[in-house]
């Protein structure tokens, strides 16, 4: 049996067995999560576990359980404590190809949960992180279905595992992994922690709470209130005989990024972007899309040089050379304008999209500091913003570490 290329030794500094081939279902026996849903979700109650929640909430290893209820527990599915759990279904094959480790007993499993019961000798936060790294695959080619794919307990118990057969072994690789993923969350928490001193920035910025003084000391002057109209151009050019194919998006998470970036597939092809509005470096674009994360749909800077965004959005670029275009990047990024959106809009069947008359968009009221001060706000926010992508670069080192380690580490 073909070993990792990274292993550790035992305590004598002998090495290891060599690892074995099983069949999944020969490590644990399966059985499903039964009932709960999320509207049986309460705020005092027993720790549960949604199977959506594996895809949102939990990585290999569950440490605390986010969700309680107050349903009777008469017939759930309760943890013992070395359980692996995998959703059954997901949107696509590669979805579902997740897995996450419960060490914790008497949580409440809901349905559309596999649950993998390991034997004694197998240590369940290694299996788990064998399944989302070597296993990803082999799950994804048993799914089955067209919208939504499902597995089969059947199907899962026959794929293939290497595995280690000491569990001296196993406990050492699982703990390696456990504290690699400690700093990994205690980079998370910190890129979360600085993300929201930004987001109590900007509150106090824009609301004029926290103010900057000029050189000598003395104060600026109170701030105009002007429209949009004011100070920027709508930008209604269209893309001619297909000639920009750099087709972007926008959203509030990720602002302005080319498709490929965010989407799994094209979302325009050559036939259509055509009718796409240009864009431009340091234009302006509004999303009327409305998420969790922008009630109002997001307005992002462009940073691409030249691009095209779908017809829907709205563009427009700053004409007036009294705005800092950095400072009016951060006043999109508050929630100062938001609430004028809201008062115009009109929203789609499904609630998910605003619509407004043009003209009254560029009604919007935009907060104006003099110059010096737009500066001083620009920068300082601007300082804030790398300290934040500082983070973020370590971040996704750590995850390129930790990718090339488990591709080491395991068969």
């Amino acid at each position: 049996m073909a070993n990792p290329k990274l292993r550790f030794k035992a305590a004598d500094g002998t090495d290891f067995p060599d690892w074995k081939q099983y069949k999944l279902g020969n490590l644990g026996s399966f059985k499903k999560g039964k009932g709960l849903s999320k509207d049986q979700l309460s705020e005092e109650g027993n720790p549960c576990i949604l199977y959506g929640q594996l895809y949102t909430n939990y990585n290999e290893v569950i440490k605390s359980v986010v969700s309680k209820t107050n349903a009777s527990l008469d017939n759930a599915v309760l943890s013992e404590g070395n359980e692996v759990l995998l959703p059954c279904s997901g949107e696509t094959s590669l979805d579902i190809s997740r897995a996450t480790f419960l060490p914790i007993k008497g949580v409440a499993l809901g349905g559309d949960l596999h649950v993998i019961t390991c034997n004694s000798n197998i240590n369940g936060s290694l299996l788990s992180y064998i399944i989302n790294s070597s296993l990803k695959k082999e799950i994804a080619r048993i799914a089955q279905g067209a919208t939504v794919v499902h597995t089969s307990a059947s199907s899962l118990s026959k794929i293939l595992v290497n595995y280690p057969s000491s569990q001296e072994e196993q406990r050492k690789i699982a703990d390696f992994l456990s504290t690699f993923d400690d700093k990994v969350e205690a980079k998370e928490q910190q890129l979360e922690a600085l993300q929201e001193t930004k987001k109590g920035l900007l509150q106090q910025i824009f609301s004029q709470q926290l103010r900057f003084k000029a050189a000598d000391g003395t104060e600026y002057p109170e701030w105009d209130i002007v429209s949009l109209s004011r100070v920027a151009n709508s930008v209604t050019a269209k893309n001619k005989d297909e000639a920009i194919k750099n087709v972007l998006t926008v959203s509030a998470k990720h602002g302005i990024v080319e498709q490929h970036q965010f989407f799994d597939k094209k979302i325009a092809n050559d036939k259509n972007i055509c009718k796409y509005t240009v864009v431009n470096n340091m234009n302006f674009v509004y999303n009327p899309r409305i998420s969790k994360l922008a009630p109002a749909g997001p307005i992002k800077m462009s940073h691409v040089d030249c691009g095209v965004v779908s017809p829907l959005y709205t563009v427009f670029r700053v004409k007036d050379e009294a705005i800092n275009i950095r400072f009016l990047d951060f006043f999109f990024q508050s929630n100062n304008w938001i609430e004028y959106l809201l008062s115009i809009a009109n929203f789609g069947a499904r609630y998910d999209r605003m619509s407004f008359n043009k003209e009254d968009f560029y009604e919007m009221p935009i907060l104006k500091p003099c110059q010096e001060e737009q500066r001083k706000i620009a920068e300082f926010l601007g300082a804030f913003d790398e300290k934040i992508e500082a983070v973020k670069r370590q971040l996704e080192a750590l995850r390129e570490i930790k990718k090339g380690l488990l591709q080491q580490m395991f068969v």
